[in-house]
């Protein structure tokens, strides 16, 4: 393997430990109990009251806690998402290079055809987005053995919106973008 193969490779094993220490992050706040990380929140919450002091007039302190948690389950599974997206189409498009790369053995780069653009992303966005939603599942699950909290089915769907949101604009940006390259070289 030659020395411009590598770089791919450090960067997907360089991906999967910031992931895992993403996801050990994920799952010790789900280990925390009920009353860790109400106060966590109440913290949250008694600092956005100072900061923003309209927040008062819209929401009461208990509606404004909920929104909390839920925005910080969606900007956590968005950060987690962003990850296993960037890991995941490293890998993917590193395998689809190495099915192609037949085809364009005088070229010095390789550049990926519109086709190819379309399938790593597609590929891309379903294999992230199982994975993001195995570890959603795991840890509602964890929560489920913590005293004073519950794994909720609706907060797998909101993991999850965070998940698909920022994969798809990942994937649409990279596909635009190179689509933009292909098209620019012709």
């Amino acid at each position: 393997m030659s020395a411009k193969y590598k770089f791919p490779i450090i960067k997907c094993i360089l991906l999967c430990i910031a992931i895992g220490v993403w996801v050990s992050f994920i799952f010790g706040n789900s280990l925390q109990t009920g009353n860790e990380s109400g106060a966590l929140s109440g913290q949250v919450v008694t600092i956005l009251q100072m900061w923003f002091p309209f927040v008062n007039q819209l929401f009461s302190y208990e509606q404004l806690q909920v929104v909390v948690r839920k925005a910080a389950h969606i900007s956590e599974y968005a950060i987690l998402g962003a990850m296993l997206w960037s890991c995941w189409h490293c890998i993917i498009k590193y395998q689809i290079y190495q099915l192609t790369s037949h085809k364009y053995q005088a070229v010095v780069k390789h550049t990926f055809t519109n086709r190819e653009c379309l399938i790593i992303s597609q590929i891309t966005f379903v294999f992230a987005s199982f994975t993001g939603l195995v570890i959603a599942l795991v840890d509602e699950t964890i929560q489920t053995f913590v005293p004073a909290r519950a794994g909720l089915v609706s907060d797998v769907w909101i993991d999850s919106i965070g998940i698909f949101g920022i994969q798809i604009v990942l994937s649409l940006c990279w596909y635009y973008i190179r689509k933009r390259k292909v098209v620019g070289k012709l």
